[in-house]
């Protein structure tokens, strides 16, 4: 959790749905393309509060959380 009471969730697998629907509209959401919350979450979009950002591999995903970070 960040200074200002933000999450940000970074997750795959079908487990990760449950907490990433818990998340609110000021938290981030980070969803594997490809993987099992990456559909999940496609699903039940208008279930999903949290700004859902997919990523692909290790160094779009470090250039994500950078961008978020500098944006706090």
């Amino acid at each position: 959790m960040g200074v200002d009471g933000r999450i940000v969730y970074v997750g795959d697998g079908g487990n990760d749905l449950c907490p990433a629907l818990r998340l609110r509209d000021c938290d981030s959401v980070l969803p594997r393309k490809g993987f099992p919350l990456f559909k999940l979450l496609k699903e039940k979009h208008h279930e999903c509060k949290a700004r859902v950002i997919p990523w692909t591999g290790g160094e779009e995903l470090a250039d994500t959380l950078s961008s978020i970070k500098s944006s706090v």
